[in-house]
This record gives structure tokens, sequence and C-alpha cells, in this order.
């Protein structure tokens, strides 16, 4: 039966070899499902088929390229794993609404080539797994009997000043337990919009939480951005604040979070600061690319004053 940890692992492999997900029998045959199991779980954990998934991801990697390098479009076509110039312009237009030449011209307008690079870095990162953050998971059975002095989920806890960072998000309420779902719906309508937009990606998305009750918690799915960029329907444009944070990196599975949020805010009222305004988290590690639980990353942040 598909598991969340077996789903991350398929995943991996996929983005391995692309040719994979295009292969329905060979990827039953590499899973242990058969294919229409394997297909209806994929869509269920994913939120697409592996053909779509590996179009998405192919198409976003290639936009990163139209205006990160200087490569044809022939070129990036073929990189992407397309057969010919016809078939890629074809996919391109489904997907970002104009030719390949078109966006190159209008995409991340006013973005230097450095900062370009930058956000072909994040495009690539983030697309296969932008459905997959707070994925609840089965940690190894091995690091889950150490003993607890010798598995730290947080690293050391330091004072960072933040700049102003543009970002858009989408607000919403949630049941705690039932996060995962609603971030994968909203990182993936963010980054949907945010790549075809031409819009110039800062960082790795993130979560911000506006208010935590007993119930319902408040929170913002959010995709940061290297410039301003105006709200669209319910996806608003904002900052993250800026000035002095506490800031972690916690190691580990996504469930083991509140052990780090616990010892920041231990390590802030020991040191005479207090909490300014909601924390949030960064997810450094792309849990598609890399599906052991125990090494992934996430940094957290919590805005103080003195």
């Amino acid at each position: 039966m598909p598991t969340p940890n077996s789903i991350l692992q398929l995943i991996n492999r996929i983005t391995r070899d692309q040719s994979l997900a295009l292969d329905l029998r060979r990827l039953s045959v590499e899973s242990g499902w058969s294919k229409f199991h394997l297909q209806r779980e994929f869509v269920r954990y994913v939120g697409e088929s592996p053909k779509q998934f590996m179009q998405r991801i192919r198409l976003d990697g290639a936009a990163a390229s139209l205006v990160s390098g200087n490569e044809s479009v022939l070129q990036i076509a073929l990189d992407a794993g397309y057969a010919s110039h016809e078939v890629f312009v074809r996919a391109f237009r489904r997907r970002f609404g104009c030719a390949p030449t078109l966006y190159r011209k209008r995409a991340l307008k006013g973005v230097t080539s450095q900062q370009r690079e930058h956000h072909a870095v994040f495009v690539r990162k983030a697309s296969p797994c932008i459905r997959l953050y707070h994925t609840p998971v089965v940690t190894n059975q091995k690091i889950k009997n150490k003993p607890r002095n010798m598995y730290m989920a947080t690293s050391n806890i330091e004072r960072r000043v933040m700049e102003a960072q543009p970002i858009l998000f989408i607000q919403k309420q949630v049941v705690h337990t039932e996060m995962q779902p609603v971030l994968a719906e909203c990182f993936g309508r963010l980054y949907s919009h945010g790549v075809p937009a031409g819009l110039a990606i800062a960082g790795h998305p993130m979560t911000r939480y506006v208010k935590v009750g007993q119930g319902l918690w408040t929170i913002d799915c959010i995709m940061p951005l290297l410039q301003p960029a105006p709200g669209v329907g319910d996806m608003q444009a904002g900052f993250l604040a800026s000035g002095p944070v506490a800031m972690a990196t916690h190691s580990g599975p996504y469930e083991q979070l509140v052990e780090t949020y616990v010892a920041i805010e231990k390590w802030i009222s020991e040191n005479g600061f207090a909490v300014n305004g909601p924390a949030w988290e960064s997810y450094v590690t792309d849990p598609g690319q890399d599906p052991d639980p125990n090494n992934w990353k996430t940094e957290v942040f919590f805005p103080i004053v003195p």
C-alpha cells in the first residue's frame, strides 16, 4: 500500500530518471503497485498524475533556463526532454499562455543576471516538491530509538536582522492536523501563478502562523519574491517583517517542529527579548529530492524586540 514515504521515494526516482514518469507500466513494475493503484495514489498525494507531474517540472525548468541563460529555444527544448522545437512550443504555450521567446522577453523585468540565476535555482528545486511540504511520514526506526541526547532537532539559536522581503501569500484557516493538503493546494496555486507570470522567486516556500488557537489556526502560505508584485484574487501582496528575529534551523520531520518552536521561545525569554509578531518557517529541504525525513531542514523565525 503506498504511503507518504513510498511516494516520496518514487518522486525521487522520477526526478533522477524522468523517462520513468512517461512509462506507467515501467513505473508500476518499479513501485510494485498496479498501474491503476499507482496512478490513483500518486494523484492523491501529489495532486497530479506522474505524466502531468513530469511535464510540469520539465516546463518550469525550461522557463527557468529561458530567463537565466542564453541557450537557444531549441537547445532548451532538447534539454527538457522534448523531441522537437514544435512539440516544446505547443506544450509551453499551454502552460504559460505565450511562446518561449515572448516569455524570455517579458519575464523577470528589471532583475539582475545574478538574481535570475537565483530565481532559476529555486524554481528547479521547488517545482518537484511544491505540494509535499508538511507531508506526514514515519521516521526511520533506528533514529526514533536513539537516546534523546544523541538526536537534537534544533540547531543553535541566533539573533539576525532581516530586510523587508516582498511576498505573495494566501491566508487560510486550518485545523493544525490538516495543514499538509492546505499547503499543497496553496503552494501549488502560488507557484503555478508565479512562474508563468514571470515573477522573480526569491526562495523556498514559507508558512507564517498568524494566529494559533485551540481549534482553527490562521496561516499564510507564502511565496517569497525578489521584487514586489500585485495580488491576484485571494493571493495577497505583502512583506515579511523586517528587523531583528530569533532564528534556528530545525533538523528532522515536520512532526517534530514543535520542539524547535519551544526552544526558540525559551531562548527569547531567557535572553530578555519579547516576541514581536507572528513566526514563520521556511522549507529549506525539498522532500521529493531527499526522501529521508531525518535530513530535512526547516528554518524557523520569530520577530523580536529587546
